[in-house]
């Protein structure tokens, strides 16, 4: 099967996003970029050099459920294609708009308990959205851990967002943004069924120990080059989460407030950022919990956490 990485024209907040076109018996397009007229255009372009056209593919294999993977899938899917996405995130990309309300709705009441003031708490996950606008797209095909999908090998990695998932092509992996070259993924919040979003960095660390196992040889990630180096690059992530785990602990000796955890871990944060940040100091104190070296404490309506030793 041959393999070709197109790049596409991201949002301003995000840069680029690489897409793959693997061409075999059947046409497949992994992720398919923002939807965003110039990255259509690009992407139209890019085909048309490998003299393809857009109603030429068949399938279209979505990493995760961010907007600027999967943007374009409505289009592509009136063209023919089929989309397939794991089944954790079908529901995400069938009523985008009605997630992300959703999400705006519950995570309002979610962060006035870990402390943000009431005046900075509102419109938080809209400024996290790269393409707030929806995006719907009917499923065809709902993927599991272990699906075999025109040659390709499922792999349910969560974390980074709900559903994400890594496709196995040999020993090649498409890992959208769950390991990436030059910068340290952030495992996003989510509030799911259970209203309780704080485990992702938990899942994602399972799912970085998951892919270290398979000894991949090359990783072909969602923005940026290729990863030549993938237990290596795993590793560096996981000794950051390691570090910065240890620095959390060390500021709940006192019960704090996540918010407060944030505010010192990236001092002077503008609020634009305050959902990047709350999914990084969130996590790890979960993290803490999770392991047992933390407790969460509820005061007032607040959520703290303290270190139990």
């Amino acid at each position: 099967m041959q393999v070709d990485r197109i790049e596409l024209p991201g949002p301003d907040q995000v840069g680029s996003v690489n897409v793959y076109l693997l061409r075999g018996e059947k046409n497949i397009l992994i992720d398919t970029g923002p939807r965003k007229e110039e990255t259509f255009e690009v992407l139209e372009h890019e085909l048309e050099e490998k003299d393809l056209k857009i109603e030429d593919l068949d399938m279209v294999l979505i990493t995760h459920p961010h907007s600027d993977h999967f943007g374009n899938a409505s289009r592509l899917r009136q063209s023919g294609a089929e989309i397939a996405i794991h089944e954790d995130a079908s529901h995400i990309l069938e009523d985008y708009a009605g997630y992300l309300e959703k999400q705006e709705r519950e995570f309002e009441d979610y962060f006035r308990r870990q402390g943000i003031p009431e005046e900075e708490n509102s419109d938080l996950v809209e400024l996290a959205v790269p393409d707030h606008e929806g995006v719907s797209v009917e499923v065809d095909r709902e993927l599991s851990g272990g699906d075999i999908i025109e040659g390709l090998k499922v792999i349910g990695t969560p974390g980074h967002a709900p559903g994400s998932s890594t496709f196995l092509l040999g020993e090649a992996a498409f890992v959208g943004d769950t390991v990436l070259k030059n910068i340290t993924p952030n495992p996003m919040l989510y509030i799911g069924e259970d209203r309780e979003p704080g485990k992702s960095l938990v899942r994602y660390i399972e799912s970085l120990k998951r892919l270290k196992e398979l000894e991949i040889d090359r990783m072909m990630p969602g923005h940026g080059d290729e990863i030549d180096e993938p237990a290596e690059r795993i590793d560096e992530i996981l000794d950051h989460h390691v570090q910065r785990k240890q620095e959390v602990l060390n500021m709940i000796k006192e019960k704090k407030t996540s918010f407060e955890v944030m505010d010192r871990l990236f001092e002077d944060l503008p609020r634009e950022k305050y959902f990047f940040g709350m999914s990084e100091a969130i996590g790890h104190l979960e993290l803490l919990v999770h392991e047992g070296r933390a407790e969460k404490l509820e005061n007032g309506g607040k959520v703290e956490y303290r270190a139990t030793h």
